[in-house]
C-alpha cells in the first residue's frame, strides 16, 4: 500500500496524507502525526483506484503550513533580508536618480521637454519687429517652465547642451517655417556653445537642421558670446558657418575677453550690446561711458547694434538717440513660445505708434500676448495637395518628414518612434493648415491603423504621446477597402456633421 500511495503521488508526503482502504477504514502506518492541531482545512485532493480499492487523500491544514513555516524559519529569514535589501537598493537607485540634476536633465532630454521660446527684436528707425532670439526653456512637468539659469550651467558642464541645443533648433525650425513664408523678412537667432563649435561636423549637423523648405539658412542667425571666440579653432569654425550663409552675432559684447583683431576675422553681422550696460540707463542720465564706447566703436566697424534688456522709455530714448539700430527686452514684449509669437507678431503690426517729430517711433508696450487669443477656425482651407494616405505617410517617413528619433534608452520592443506633437507640427506647416485640422488628420491616421501608439514610452507625467508606423501600412492596410483622400478628410473636418 505504501508503495501504491508513492507511486500514485511522489510528493504525497510532503503534506497530510490519508490511505483508506475498500472499506473505508484508514491505514495509521500511512498517516503523518502532527506535532500541532490541524486546524483549517486548506486545500484537500483525493484519488482512487478501482483495481486497488484505495484511496488516496492529500490535504493541506493551517497546522501543517505552521509546522513548515517553524521548520523553515531560518530559510525564510534568510530570503525576507534579500528581498528587503534588494527593494533597498532599488530604492536607492530610484531616489539618487532624482537627486542626481545631471541624470534629471537626461531624463529630461530623453522625454522632449527642452522647448524653443521666442523673444522679438524690433527696429528703433521703424517699430517694427525684424526677428528674434529663440531661448531654451525647459518644460518640467511638476514645476512648470524653468528659465536657463537653473539648468544651462550643468548642461555645458555634462556636454548635454549639445543634444539639447540640436532639439531646440530643430523644433524651432519646424514650428518657425510658415512664419518665415509668411515674413520673409525676419530672421531668428540661435545661441551657439564652445561645445557645439567643438563638435566635429557641426556645420553639416546645422544643415540638416536649417534648409530652404523650413527655415533656410539666410534667415537664420548664429550667436557665439564674446568668451569663446578666442582660439583659433573657434574662428575657423565661425568662418566657415559664415561661408556657409550663415550670419552672426557677437553676443554678450563687451564682457568677454577676446581682441579686436579676432572679431574683424570672424567678419560678425551683428554685435549685441549686454543687458548689464543698458540696466542702469535711467531718465536721468546723460552719459554712460562704457556704453558709449561701445556703441562708437560698433559704427566705426560698420557693425549694426542689439540692445537686450530694454525695458523702460529712457532706456529706448538713450540708445535711439545713439544710433543704436535694434533692441529687445521686456519694454518690447517678454519671451513667448512660437504659438503665441505667431499671434504677437500680426497685432503688434497692427496699429504701430507713429514717429515722433524727431523721427524715431515711440516704444510700444506689449505684454505676453494672452493665451485667451485663438486662431478662428473658420479660416479659409488653403489649397493642399492630392495625397492619399499612403503618399502622406511616405513623406513623413522621408528626410523632409518627422524626425524619426531612436528611443533605446527605454523603448525595446518598437526602436522607432516619433513624438505626436512633432507629428502635427509637421502636418500643420507641409500644408499650412491650423494645429486643429493637423490633429484631426493624425487622429484619422490611427483610425485607420496607418500609425498606433506606443502606451509603453508614454508618460502620463507629461504632455507627450509617442506613435510609431506601423510596418506595413505601405502596402496597404487590410482592414480597409481604400484609404480616403486627405484633402476630402480636411475639408470635411469643417463641415458641421463632421467625421464621426
Amino acid at each position: 500500500m505504501s508503495r501504491l500511495a508513492l507511486q500514485w503521488s511522489g510528493d504525497a508526503h510532503r503534506w497530510d496524507r490519508q490511505l483508506i482502504a475498500g472499506r473505508g477504514e484508514p491505514v495509521p502506518w500511512m498517516n503523518v502525526i502532527l506535532s500541532t492541531d490541524r486546524g483549517k482545512l486548506l486545500w484537500e485532493q483525493s484519488s482512487w483506484s478501482p483495481a486497488g480499492r484505495v484511496r488516496l487523500i492529500q490535504s493541506i491544514s493551517v497546522g501543517h503550513v505552521r509546522a513548515r513555516l517553524e521548520s523553515s524559519a531560518f530559510v525564510l529569514l534568510l530570503l525576507a533580508v534579500g528581498l528587503m535589501l534588494a527593494l533597498m537598493g532599488a530604492l536607492q537607485s530610484r531616489f539618487r536618480d532624482r537627486a542626481n540634476p545631471q541624470r534629471r536633465l537626461e531624463i529630461a532630454l530623453r522625454k522632449r521637454r527642452f522647448e524653443p521660446f521666442v523673444q522679438p527684436i524690433v527696429s528703433v528707425q521703424s517699430g517694427r519687429c525684424v526677428g528674434g532670439e529663440v531661448l531654451m526653456r525647459w518644460a518640467h512637468p511638476a514645476r512648470g517652465i524653468l528659465p536657463p539659469l537653473e539648468f544651462i550651467g550643468l548642461a555645458e558642464e555634462s556636454r548635454l547642451i549639445v543634444p539639447m541645443s540640436n532639439m531646440v533648433m530643430a523644433k524651432a525650425r519646424d514650428r518657425l517655417a510658415p512664419v518665415i513664408e509668411a515674413h520673409r523678412a525676419l530672421y531668428f537667432s540661435f545661441n551657439i556653445t564652445p561645445a557645439q563649435l567643438r563638435t566635429p561636423n557641426f556645420d553639416k549637423t546645422l544643415d540638416r537642421i536649417f534648409d530652404e523648405a523650413s527655415l533656410p539658412r539666410q534667415h537664420v542667425l548664429l550667436e557665439v558670446t564674446e568668451r569663446d571666440v578666442v582660439d583659433a579653432g573657434s574662428e575657423a569654425a565661425l568662418r566657415a558657418l559664415r561661408a556657409a550663409g550663415y550670419k552672426l552675432a557677437l553676443d554678450d559684447f563687451g564682457t568677454g575677453q577676446s581682441s579686436l583683431a579676432s572679431i574683424e576675422r570672424v567678419n560678425v553681422d551683428r554685435l549685441k550690446i549686454d543687458r548689464e550696460f543698458v540696466r542702469h540707463v535711467d531718465e536721468s542720465t546723460t552719459v554712460r561711458p562704457v556704453l558709449d564706447t561701445i556703441i562708437s566703436l560698433a559704427h566705426t566697424l560698420q557693425i549694426p547694434l542689439i540692445a537686450e534688456g530694454v525695458e523702460t522709455d529712457a532706456q529706448w530714448d538713450y540708445l535711439a538717440a545713439r544710433g543704436v539700430q535694434y533692441v529687445q527686452g521686456y519694454l518690447i514684449a517678454r519671451t513667448m513660445a512660437i504659438e503665441d509669437f505667431i499671434r504677437w507678431i500680426e497685432a503688434y503690426h497692427a496699429d504701430l505708434p507713429e514717429p515722433t517729430a524727431l523721427g524715431v517711433p515711440t516704444p510700444k508696450r506689449s505684454p505676453q500676448i494672452s493665451e485667451n487669443i485663438t486662431i478662428p477656425s473658420d479660416e479659409p482651407l488653403k489649397a493642399m495637395p492630392k495625397f492619399t494616405a499612403e503618399e502622406l505617410l511616405d513623406e513623413m517617413r522621408g528626410l523632409d518628414g518627422i524626425e524619426v528619433r531612436d528611443r533605446r534608452h527605454h523603448l525595446r520592443r518598437y526602436p522607432q518612434c516619433f513624438v505626436a506633437a512633432d507629428a502635427v507640427t509637421w502636418i500643420a506647416s507641409r500644408w499650412s493648415v491650423s494645429r486643429a485640422v493637423a490633429v484631426r488628420i493624425g487622429e484619422r491616421l490611427t483610425a485607420l491603423g496607418c500609425i498606433e501608439h506606443v502606451a509603453s514610452e508614454h508618460d502620463f507625467a507629461d504632455a507627450f504621446l509617442f506613435f510609431r508606423f506601423v510596418a506595413n501600412a505601405n502596402d496597404g492596410v487590410t482592414s480597409h477597402e481604400s484609404l480616403p483622400d486627405l484633402d476630402a478628410v480636411a475639408r470635411r473636418l469643417r463641415d458641421p456633421d463632421g467625421i464621426a
